[in-house]
């Protein structure tokens, strides 16, 4: 791994979001991810801030929360469904790890109601 962590500082390619766990660019386990990944035949897609968001608002509206980049599980997911590589009946398992930790990114997206999933205070 740390070859692959040089190579990236080599050439200075780090995430630009603002999903701070994925902002850090080091997973902590990234071995055991991989691994994951590959005993569960599993696979991994990439999601831009705005999904990620409204994969956050929609774990939000079923009365729970989590952080940014854990938003990208549910994001994933629906980007995964409208390839039609996860079929209506499949079941599936995303894993969120991180509960919130900037309730200001919540905030934004809520208050903005042009988003999607979004849940504006009524005044």
């Amino acid at each position: 791994m740390n070859r692959y962590y040089d190579y990236k500082d080599s050439k200075a390619l780090l995430p630009k979001t603002r999903a701070t766990a994925i902002q850090i660019g080091k997973p902590a386990n990234i071995a055991k991810a991989l691994r994951a990944i590959e005993f569960t035949d599993g696979m991994v897609v990439q999601v831009d801030d705005k999904k990620m968001s409204h994969g956050m608002a929609i774990v939000g509206l079923n009365g729970f929360d989590c952080e940014m980049a854990s938003g990208a599980v549910p994001a994933g997911i629906k980007v995964l469904r409208e390839q039609e590589v996860i079929k209506k009946d499949d079941i599936v398992v995303g894993v969120l790890t991180g509960r919130q930790k900037d309730p200001a990114l919540a905030v934004e997206y809520h208050t903005n109601p042009k988003n999607l999933f979004s849940r504006p205070p009524i005044v």
